[in-house]
């Protein structure tokens, strides 16, 4: 059977499905920032996150063991606005799916690779420049993957964006970075103060700057682990910044 909800009332139907409501509460919010944009193209966009998931289209299935009516979503049409946290939200539960299916591979390749949390940080902008912003946060990231002395075997990365007291947006990447078991003991091991001019340099931003400040975290133990994942696959949008 196929029901159809229109989606802020969905709660009612299914309280397992309230997340829907919050991350469309949080849309509105976010729409409202881009349609007091004095860019056209950041007012359509916002006018397109405004028509992110009005209805939705689920099918009733019954769970195995508690018998219960789950809601399986079969059809809804979603603005695919980059910074929609509706949009986002179910990008980073398709993220971590295709992650965690992956994962038992890695382990089994790289048993002994190490394991460390990066944050690499550029200045607020108005809300206006944010897509310029993002586009030269990735090609400074492109820049420092080209070079010979990238440490990194492989990575999972996800750009964040949360705002300030004052209304300006504050986008920053979390990197989860898999290196080899000797990296913070050899001579390739990269301080934070290392990582601060490779990020500089690769932003093409002078050294002398002061406003851009990494964080460096070794990770140890599963748990830990674990942690450090659901941090790097989250979705783009803080919904308590906004």
């Amino acid at each position: 059977m196929d029901i159809l909800h229109l989606s802020p009332i969905l709660s009612k139907a299914s309280l397992k499905d309230q997340t829907w409501e919050t991350h469309r509460m949080v849309a509105d919010q976010v729409q409202k920032a881009f349609l007091q944009s004095a860019d056209e193209k950041q007012v359509r966009r916002g006018e397109r996150m405004g028509n992110c998931g009005p209805y939705l289209i689920f099918k009733l299935l019954q769970d195995p063991e508690s018998k219960d009516l789950l809601h399986k979503l079969r059809y809804a049409e979603f603005c695919r606005v980059r910074l929609c946290p509706t949009c986002m939200w179910r990008k980073s539960m398709a993220w971590r799916a295709r992650f965690y299916e992956a994962w038992p591979k890695i382990i089994e390749k790289h048993a002994k690779a190490r394991y460390f949390h990066l944050v690499l940080t550029v200045p607020n902008c108005e809300i206006a420049s944010l897509r310029e912003v993002l586009d030269k946060i990735n090609q400074a990231w492109d820049r420092m993957r080209a070079r010979r002395t990238w440490p990194a075997l492989g990575f999972i990365r996800s750009i964040e964006v949360t705002r300030d007291k004052k209304g300006f947006a504050h986008p920053h990447v979390h990197a989860l970075m898999m290196v080899n078991a000797g990296y913070f003991d050899g001579k390739n091991y990269m301080n934070r103060d290392d990582w601060r001019e490779y990020w500089l340099s690769a932003l093409r931003v002078p050294l002398d700057s002061n406003c851009i400040h990494p964080f460096v975290r070794a990770i140890k133990g599963e748990d830990n682990l674990a942690k450090a994942i659901l941090e790097v696959s989250k979705y783009a949008v803080k919904m308590k910044s906004m």
